[in-house]
């Protein structure tokens, strides 16, 4: 139910509900008349100040800001006059907010239209109410911003529970000026601590706890949530949510070579993405977007599952690791303990997987992320730091990362042959004081080999030796390349 504010200026009671009257016993029915005296000023000034203009509080036309002129939820103004009555007529309870917003809500604005954003916010209005108890409140605050107020009656610790309903049903797709959108969104929330006292300071801090919860979660959980904008973006966001379903998001997998002996010594697992109409989507369009949409922990888990057959089928060749890339986003807490859980029926195949992190401004809490890596490494899990020389703090996430290896990115092999070789040996050089394996990524040409087989990388991998291949292709991948090899290069007769 959305219980609107208790009485107007006059003292009239006003319109509490826009479903039906409130159920017997509401706070709603017993709260005093005390929003009007500032309209919950600090709240509203706070998101105020995020607007592009400044908008003015007088007292003129309140009873309009009570609901949202586009939706059919509570105003900014209207939820905090609620929320302060509320908790003004039962300071000890324990209310809950939500604070979610919309994730790339600018793509459809940009590129299907304002009034195409507006359907899309009455839509997520719309499902709110549905997705909440009847006698919670739901407001747009701003823009692409929703909070909603849950009762003392549901628990407290429910609050998770109704984030997942929340979100389960934001996702269902809605077609949109001819196209499909499939809508995400971030949550925050927070729980009242019930110690009573001022109502207004209250609903303050409750609204204000849950979107710092809500930035939060989009720095650890959500880095690169805003994607650069496109309509053929937003297509692909909504062309995803098929896409893995239908298994059109693969992974194919790309062999290592030991420069030492020249045997196969390993597969990457690539995400491999294409479309209805036969078009390739490259990973460095489609990752990002389903870390934005949330769909990346999805995508994982359906990479996993490739990983594990390939796995089972090179059983007889335990020398063959897996290696599996993580993004930033997917390594929150509880990342690690998911994953080894995964693989709890056989703790041998842990040995021979490897998870690749590549270094990125993206990880935010470096200490949060380095325990999930200790947990998988302390499993017998290799750890590999990918592009190595292309993050921001690679040098300095060395001394703290349980990494085993570092993967050196392919700009660097091919920039080596063209202005020496300085910075690839000194990449070298400081994997060797650190104990790390050396992976030369990107080679393509023999002369390439020849240059990081002298200077002693321990593995190898590019298209000189094969491209990323589908699962049914692996038994065709050469299983050693020593002939490829120069007996001499690293001292051997």
């Amino acid at each position: 139910m959305l219980v609107k504010p208790c009485g107007d200026a006059d003292g009239s009671a006003a319109d509490r509900s826009t479903v039906g009257p409130a159920p017997a016993g509401s706070p709603a029915l017993r709260a005093r008349e005390v929003w009007e005296r500032d309209g919950g000023r600090g709240v509203v000034q706070y998101y105020l100040r995020r607007l592009p203009r400044p908008i003015r509080l007088g007292p003129a036309n309140r009873a309009e800001r009570r609901t949202d002129a586009q939706t059919t939820a509570l105003s900014l103004v209207g939820f905090v006059g609620a929320l302060t009555c509320l908790l003004g007529a039962d300071g000890a309870a324990p209310w809950t907010v939500i604070s979610c917003d919309l994730n790339n809500f600018h793509l459809v604005n940009e590129f299907l239209g304002l009034r195409c954003g507006t359907a899309l916010l009455r839509v997520v209005a719309s499902r709110l109410l549905d997705a909440v108890p009847e006698d919670a409140l739901v407001a747009r605050a701003y823009a692409d911003h929703f909070l909603v107020a849950v009762p003392p009656r549901h628990d407290p610790q429910s609050a998770s529970a109704i984030v997942a309903r929340l979100d389960a049903l934001l996702r269902q797709p809605v077609e949109i000026g001819g196209e499909a959108v499939h809508p995400s969104a971030t949550f925050g929330s927070a729980v009242h601590g019930g110690a009573g006292g001022d109502a207004d300071a209250a609903a303050e801090a409750l609204i204000l706890a849950a979107d710092h919860d809500l930035r939060l979660n989009k720095d650890r959980r959500d880095g690169r949530q805003h994607v650069t904008g496109s309509l053929e973006a937003l297509r692909l966001d909504g062309e995803m949510y098929a896409a893995l379903a239908e298994d059109r998001i693969a992974a194919h997998f790309q062999p290592l070579y030991d420069l030492a002996t020249g045997e196969l010594s390993g597969l990457e697992a690539l995400a491999r993405w294409t479309t209805t109409d036969g078009r390739i989507v490259p990973p460095s369009v489609f990752i990002p977007i389903a870390e934005g949409n949330g769909l990346i922990h999805a995508l994982g888990d359906q990479i996993l599952g490739e990983v594990e057959r390939v796995l089972v089928r090179f059983a007889a060749s335990p020398q063959v690791v897996v290696h599996v890339n993580v993004s930033a986003v997917q390594l929150s807490p509880g990342y690690a303990a998911r994953f080894l859980q995964r693989f709890s029926h056989d703790a041998s195949i842990l040995r021979r997987i490897s998870v690749e992190v590549t270094e990125s401004k993206q990880i935010v809490d470096h200490d949060a992320v380095d325990v999930e890596l200790h947990q998988l490494h302390a499993a017998g899990i290799a750890i590999a730091l990918d592009d190595f020389g292309t993050g921001y703090s690679s040098l300095s996430r060395l001394s703290t990362m349980p990494a085993t290896q570092i993967k050196i990115d392919k700009t660097f092999v091919q920039q080596a042959m063209e202005g020496g070789t300085a910075v690839l040996e000194a990449m070298i050089i400081l994997a060797r004081a650190f104990d790390l394996r050396v992976v030369a990524e990107g080679v393509e040409t023999f002369e390439q080999l020849r240059m990081v087989e002298r200077l002693g990388c321990d593995l190898v991998q590019g298209y000189l030796f094969s491209p990323a291949v589908a699962p049914g292709l692996l038994p065709l991948l050469p299983r050693t390349i020593a002939s490829m090899l120069t007996p001499d290069a690293r001292g051997v007769s």
